[in-house]
């Protein structure tokens, strides 16, 4: 992905990837129906099948220096 990327000069992260899921809440800034189409599409979808070791639960901050913070893990609630 990163050479095509690259070839394309196009500009990307050169961190280690870590797969993950974002959850977004879109609040007012979706007109509905939008938002309903999103979800419906979202509902359809049946993506790979992959193994999870951990779930951590994130916020974020955006802006020129995003910052990320983590709020719980399910380490927790195993420790717990």
């Amino acid at each position: 992905m990163r050479k095509l990327l690259k070839k394309r000069r196009l500009p990307f992260d050169h961190r280690p990837l870590q797969p993950h899921v974002t959850i977004a809440r879109p609040g007012d800034r979706l007109p509905g129906a939008d938002l309903a189409a999103d979800l419906d599409v979202l509902r359809a979808y049946e993506g790979p099948e992959w193994l999870v070791d951990d779930v951590r639960l994130m916020k974020s901050e955006p802006g020129p220096r995003p910052t990320y913070e983590v709020l719980a893990t399910t380490r927790d609630a195993k420790q717990g």
